[in-house]
């Protein structure tokens, strides 16, 4: 499986449906603070150039979405990334051809941020030449 990246906005209204739905799903974990018309309006209004936008849909359903917005001439941002759990065995080869898309861009880093913060997972990205760089916590008043 190859990154397929995402050319048209037409395109991207297909997967529209798919990541609304996995924003209710996923519980809060995707933008928490935003509703799902919010949230889509994020994701569509942020398909502007020098981002870009990566999926796949199989059989209605959706395998992978991935969006990598730029931050600065040197600086990317994982903004948004899904992985359909029936693919698994695909991440890691998308998370490296990903990699070298942005290194191939000329990005010198990339963020990302998480709200998984066990061992393991930490263990996981590392792999990827990863470190943390810091930790944010959220008091509801």
């Amino acid at each position: 499986m190859n990154l397929h990246k995402i050319e048209s906005f037409n395109e991207l209204l297909g997967f529209l449906p798919h990541l609304t739905a996995l924003h209710s799903e996923l519980d809060g974990i995707w933008e928490p603070d935003l509703s799902q018309a919010e949230f889509a309006a994020r994701v569509a209004n942020a398909f502007t150039p020098g981002n870009h936008y990566f999926g796949q849909i199989e059989n209605g359903h959706l395998v992978y979405f991935v969006i990598l917005t730029k931050e600065t001439d040197s600086k990317c941002f994982f903004w948004l990334f899904y992985m359909n759990k029936e693919y698994r065995q695909y991440t890691k080869s998308l998370l490296l051809e990903l990699k070298q898309f942005a290194k191939d861009l000329g990005f010198i880093t990339c963020d990302f941020s998480t709200t998984r913060l066990t061992k393991s997972y930490d263990r996981w990205v590392r792999k990827f030449g990863a470190e943390p760089i810091c930790l944010t916590y959220r008091l509801i008043l």
